[in-house]
């Protein structure tokens, strides 16, 4: 999110319109299909890394687990759930409304213009600039579940048992690999998991 990198002397807004344009100008090259509008350039953006004013949701419990998990780690790891109350209001139509001008939090639902944003179940908070400066910046109740560390291992061998892994959730040639290479190469942290017979 962009609410969570350095910007460089510029104000948040500079730096991801900067950031926005950049990407824009440099993907339109290598999409098979051109994106409707800004909301869709910038739901593509967020999801292959540019820190945008969107942060990444789930509606898919598994998957936000498997994120929470996925890498070795001697920390606690957390997922957050969110309701975000105000689904009955106007959403501003992506061909009018400028994603980079909002002032309020909203939830953006994209049409699935990428295989990941499919089969991820994927959603957004918008976040304007001054979010956070709200009385209540978050229109519903936000809970946090905590995975320690001791289970994570455990709990990332059952998801690949179920389906949910790498490949499943990016599925093009690089996560194919990786996901091979995990399921033939035990993680540091699995190797307890295979020694007690699991």
């Amino acid at each position: 999110m962009i609410d969570r990198v350095k910007h460089g002397g510029l104000t948040r807004l500079d730096h991801e319109r900067q950031m926005f344009h950049e990407f824009k100008r440099r993907g339109a090259a290598l999409l098979d299909t051109r994106p409707a509008n800004d909301w869709e350039f910038l739901a593509l953006a967020r999801h292959h890394g540019l820190p945008t004013r969107l942060l990444d949701w789930t509606e898919n419990p598994l998957a936000a687990l498997f994120f929470a998990v996925e890498e070795p780690s001697k920390e606690d790891s957390a997922v957050w759930t969110y309701l975000h109350i105000g689904l009955d209001k106007p959403k501003p139509d992506p061909s009018e409304a400028d994603p980079l001008s909002l002032e309020n939090l909203i939830l953006y639902q994209p049409p699935h213009l990428h295989p990941r944003i499919a089969v991820q179940s994927s959603l957004f908070t918008v976040h304007p600039e001054k979010w956070k400066e709200a009385k209540n910046p978050w229109s519903g109740p936000l809970s946090k579940v905590i995975i320690p560390q001791t289970v994570r291992p455990r709990i990332r061998h059952e998801l690949f048992r179920l389906g949910v892994h790498r490949a499943a959730l990016f599925p093009d040639l690089n996560n194919a690999a990786i996901h091979i290479e995990r399921t033939w190469i035990t993680q540091e942290d699995e190797k307890s998991i295979f020694e007690n017979g699991d």
